[in-house]
């Protein structure tokens, strides 16, 4: 008898262990907030073209535990849509106190990814998505504006990237808010705007796998050498022997490179 007890008091432990885990793992407020903005091409968005399709996205909020008003992540998903990596994020961060966002760009537009064929919404759009977001989030009593960051993968991270352009700012967010820090993981810097080394005087960061073929980092390399001689706080973060296979960028089963590698390209506009 003494043997069955002791298992019971074991296990009995061991279940109140792992409620209490989860039960922290558990943001005290979640909340879906749709999201108005605009399924439109990348040469509207630079000719500044609101004429696109109405579109209805929305994002998840999930609030840390905390009092008053706290700082945010907004998560800028990559081609694969919302994965598994944001849950790691998103604990990690609630951990800090910090609360997230995560946008969802393709469910409202009846896209499931975008792995296998880019063309199905354009890159910058994600970009409008953010400021969009930005201007909703900025309002809400849980969060503080003043301390908002903004966090993107891969083909997120290119918008994290890139929403810092001033002038991009000055074209789409009326709301004139701009984020705290903007950090983008494996970002593709394929692309060279008119006056994209005026950027947002925030910090920027990047990380990157020197190993990886499937965005390859000396676009961006060179990118930031530009954005360095300008005295702008940036800094690129780069991992030797590293891809992007790891579940906190993307799943490996996911990589596919000869689908989605993509050269430099310039455009004036």
């Amino acid at each position: 008898m003494a043997g069955v007890l002791t298992t019971v008091a074991v296990a009995i432990a061991q279940v109140a262990l792992v409620t209490k885990t989860f039960s922290e793992d558990i943001a005290p407020h979640i909340e879906t907030i749709p999201i108005q903005t605009l399924t439109i091409s990348d040469e509207q968005f630079l000719k500044v073209d609101a004429s696109g399709r109405p579109t209805i996205i929305s994002g998840i909020l999930k609030v840390a535990r905390g009092s008053g008003p706290l700082p945010l992540v907004i998560l800028l998903h990559g081609s694969g849509g919302i994965e598994e990596n944001a849950v790691v994020w998103e604990r990690l961060f609630g951990s800090l106190g910090i609360s997230t966002f995560d946008i969802d760009s393709f469910t409202g537009r009846g896209i499931v990814s975008t792995v296998a064929d880019q063309s199905q919404l354009g890159r910058l759009n994600m970009i409008l998505d953010l400021y969009r977001s930005l201007a909703i989030l900025a309002a809400h009593s849980l969060v503080d504006p003043n301390r908002i960051a903004v966090m993107g993968f891969s083909r997120g991270g290119q918008a994290a990237l890139y929403a810092t352009l001033k002038r991009f700012q000055k074209m789409w967010d009326p709301s004139g808010i701009d984020a705290a820090a903007y950090i983008a993981l494996y970002a593709p810097c394929i692309t060279t705007y008119i006056d994209d080394t005026q950027v947002s005087d925030h910090p920027i960061r990047l990380f990157h796998g020197i190993s990886d073929d499937w965005v390859e980092i000396a676009p961006c390399r060179a990118y930031f050498e530009r954005l360095r001689a300008t005295s702008k706080d940036v800094q690129i973060t780069e991992y030797p022997n590293l891809i992007r296979g790891t579940r906190l960028i993307i799943p490996r089963s996911h990589l596919n490179p000869p689908a989605y590698r993509m050269h430099r390209r310039r455009i004036a506009c």
